[in-house]
């Protein structure tokens, strides 16, 4: 199983960020990767939200598993969150 790590700087956009994850995972994948691993903060960075940080999880959590998990074009292989 090939292996490899994404590095990305996360923002306070969940949306961006997923942006940024789906490029990570496409080129991932055109290299043959099966599983990227991505920091703690990919979903969103906990430094400067405005809604408290809680509730904003409770909110993204879903839609983000749901996002980091699911093979939206065929690809195989996943992501792993620390």
């Amino acid at each position: 199983m090939k292996v490899a790590a994404g590095q990305l700087a996360p923002t306070i956009d969940p949306a961006v960020n997923r942006r940024t994850i789906e490029t990570l995972v496409e080129e991932a994948s055109a290299e043959g990767v099966e599983l990227l691993v991505l920091p703690e903060e990919a979903m969103l960075l906990a430094d400067g939200v405005e809604t408290p940080l809680g509730q904003l999880a409770r909110a993204e959590w879903p839609g983000f598993v749901e996002f980091v998990s699911g093979d939206r074009r065929g690809r195989k292989g996943g992501c792993a969150l620390p």
